[in-house]
């Protein structure tokens, strides 16, 4: 009796946890970001931004715009895992990519092909991909040479940027779908630093910004576009967060400007095939309420509200026709993901008419945009605050 449960308790152990693949956080150093460019022998160079060891940071340190809470490694290699084997030659920790925030991609390897050095991110079992990517002219690691004075380090501004901002949110599995899948390309936001005009007063420290985006057709980087621009993209892409803006009454109405902020948007997107001709119509529907007012109107009138509403959808329309000018008229590139809706819609005449060519037809593919600007709010006071009663135009 005693031999067979001494056997049964042998065969248990066989089936407990184990610890032979722990990773002891003394012997780790944190990759927080990446930045990706291309080498000198025409090869990649990787920059990690790392987390310095605590251990390694005297408890009396103060933040100062020469940050001493990260380390930064380089070296440059045939792939990502070449290169990073090569810094970890160099130190004394195992590289860490768990907590891995961002994935910077420099303008000279985008415009080549960036597909090319990406496949460390979906075979590695450590780095996500819902890690973030941005695009930087030029070289991504200079980035990393930016000294921030909002946070503790440049890798946690971005880290908050990317979620103030417009909700510019592309992750890796994002842009990896964007690359493989059929009827749509790959968009990442611009990512550029603004240094202070005030040589003179060191506190003063660079401020990261999202100025723009990169379009890509596949796995190449065509163009870029500006900060407008952009919001149109992300209008039609139903990814809108912040702001419609301002826009500017007309003289012959009282002149002054209203700025309103965005509560609610939504975008449907339906292709149509019409006599054989494919066609796609755009319909933003959006909901804001007015952040400021300094127009002589009465805002409690409803016809007053209705002028404002066509102002903000005139403006929608305008970026979004602007964005889709930019991508897909002069770069043939379908960030929009048009292709992709109109396979899921008519999936036979997209295997048998549309897919092999859809990137010579999409210059001439006709798009129409509307725009549904509903204003929901107009806040505490109906005039402008520098308005008297007898001032107000009714």
């Amino acid at each position: 009796m005693k031999k067979n449960l001494l056997a049964i308790f042998l065969i248990l152990t066989m089936f407990l946890t184990g610890c032979w693949d722990n990773n002891d956080i003394n012997d780790l150093i944190i990759v927080s970001s990446m930045a990706l460019d291309k080498g000198e022998s025409d090869n990649l160079k990787v920059t990690l931004l790392c987390i310095r060891p605590t251990s390694q940071i005297s408890s009396g340190d103060i933040k100062t715009p020469q940050n001493n809470d990260v380390i930064i490694f380089s070296s440059e290699g045939d792939d990502i895992m070449d290169a990073c084997n090569k810094i970890s030659k160099k130190i004394s920790r195992k590289l860490f990519f768990s907590q891995m925030e961002n994935v910077l991609m420099g303008e000279y390897l985008a415009r080549e092909n960036a597909a090319e050095y990406l496949d460390f991110f979906p075979r590695h079992p450590e780095p996500s991909i819902k890690t973030h990517m941005f695009l930087v002219k030029g070289a991504a690691s200079k980035i990393f040479d930016t000294d921030s004075s909002l946070e503790r380090n440049i890798a946690q501004e971005i880290d908050k940027l990317k979620s103030l901002n417009l909700k510019a949110e592309v992750q890796l599995k994002d842009f990896l779908i964007a690359l493989t899948e059929d009827g749509i390309d790959p968009i990442i936001p611009l990512l550029e630093v603004t240094k202070s005009d005030k040589q003179d007063n060191p506190s003063v420290a660079s401020v990261a910004s999202i100025t723009g985006a990169g379009i890509f057709n596949k796995s190449k980087l065509v163009d870029f576009i500006d900060y407008d621009t952009f919001r149109g993209v992300l209008y039609i892409q139903n990814k809108i967060k912040l702001g419609l803006g301002t826009v500017t009454f007309p003289k012959e109405s009282g002149g002054g400007k209203v700025t309103a902020k965005v509560l609610n948007s939504i975008t449907k997107i339906t292709p149509i095939i019409e006599k054989d001709q494919l066609s796609v119509k755009v319909l933003i529907k959006t909901k804001a309420h007015i952040s400021e007012n300094t127009t002589k109107l009465d805002l409690t009138k409803s016809s007053v509200i209705d002028e404002i509403d066509t102002l903000f959808e005139n403006r929608i329309k305008n970026l979004a026709e602007s964005a889709i000018d930019k991508a897909k008229n002069a770069n043939s590139s379908d960030v929009f993901g048009f292709g992709s809706i109109v396979r899921g819609k008519y999936p036979k005449q997209w295997e048998n008419q549309y897919k092999k060519d859809w990137k010579t037809l999409l210059p001439s593919l006709k798009v129409s945009v509307a725009c549904d600007v509903d204003i929901t709010e107009i806040g505490f006071d109906a005039k402008s605050l520098q308005l008297k009663e007898e001032d107000i135009l009714r």
